[in-house]
């Protein structure tokens, strides 16, 4: 990749939704398998929890620096929209999902189409 395209961006991954179980499993993951020099940071609504996980990520960080963290809120549209426009790459593991989601028509909760639509609209 370029290093002006590199640059039009904050990080190269964000990890929206790291306080719940599994975004706890993929944060230990990227901590100690993202290559040296990625530019990560862990997004949520609920700082205080980040910043817990932030920090028991450093213990794991080797080769990926620190984390940095950021305040998003997927009921909050200008907030997907700074986060979007300040990644390359998210990867949400942002809950609940309903059990039920997959058997509807439309596939999807009102706040993932709320997330997707924010997420799609940035992109463009």
């Amino acid at each position: 990749m370029s290093p002006a395209r590199r640059r039009d961006r904050s990080y190269d991954v964000v990890l929206f939704g790291a306080t719940g179980f599994t975004g706890g499993l993929t944060a230990d993951y990227l901590a100690r398998h993202v290559p040296e020099g990625t530019r990560w940071a862990i997004a949520g609504r609920d700082v205080p929890r980040l910043e817990a996980v932030a920090a028991r990520l450093a213990d794991h960080t080797a080769g990926a620096g620190s984390v940095d963290v950021i305040r998003a809120n997927s009921a909050e549209p200008d907030s997907l929209r700074s986060l979007a426009e300040a990644s390359r790459v998210i990867a949400s593991t942002v809950g609940p999902i309903r059990a039920d989601s997959c058997s509807k028509k439309a596939g999807m909760t009102p706040m993932q189409k709320r997330t997707r639509s924010c997420f799609e609209s940035c992109s463009r």
